[in-house]
């Protein structure tokens, strides 16, 4: 209920939002990522978002920020163009900036990457105590396939586990 994963989703517990994000990427990197396929990701990522996907075979691709500082959309829509032939898109993004604050429109970001039958994967490590977290918002489209985060930001959780919870579609081995 509080992220709304409906029945569809998959939890594992982890020692953090850096494990759950080197799950996602070795474990489902491994078996479906094949050099050339592409991860987009924004120029806002918290360090394991961006670290993580850089030491896949994938290619790893900024998308370009607006005047504003927030992520360029028109210009994801154009290199999700660009590399539409690419076997497999993973739109890999943090909800906000762990420097600024900054919230990432991730449910905008997340439509533009399935409309390009991509995944989109959200890092939450440094606001899940702080937002409301949905991932099967009413629109189908703007769903999120996997997300993670560390309860040792909420409060009394110092010690806890990270979280990793994603769509059981993308459980394969």
């Amino acid at each position: 209920q509080f992220i709304n994963a409906l029945g569809k989703n998959q939890i594992i517990f982890t020692r953090g939002t850096t494990e759950s994000i080197n799950l996602v990427a070795s474990s489902y990197g491994r078996a479906n990522i094949k050099e050339g396929d592409e991860i987009i990701i924004s120029h806002m990522e918290h360090h394991s978002n961006q670290t993580t996907w850089l030491e896949t075979i994938a290619d790893v691709i900024v998308i370009s920020p607006t005047d504003e500082g927030l992520p360029n959309l028109e210009d994801l829509e154009k290199k999700m163009t660009k590399y539409k032939n690419r076997q497999l898109k993973i739109g890999a993004f943090s909800a906000c900036s762990n420097v600024t604050g900054i919230e990432l429109p991730i449910h905008k970001l997340a439509k533009i990457v399935h409309k390009h039958k991509g995944f989109c994967f959200i890092d939450f490590a440094c606001s899940a105590p702080y937002v409301q977290i949905d991932m099967h918002p009413s629109d189908p489209g703007e769903k999120l396939d996997a997300i993670y985060f560390s309860p040792h930001k909420f409060l009394g959780g110092p010690g806890s586990s990270g979280v990793l919870i994603f769509d059981s579609q993308l459980y394969k081995n």
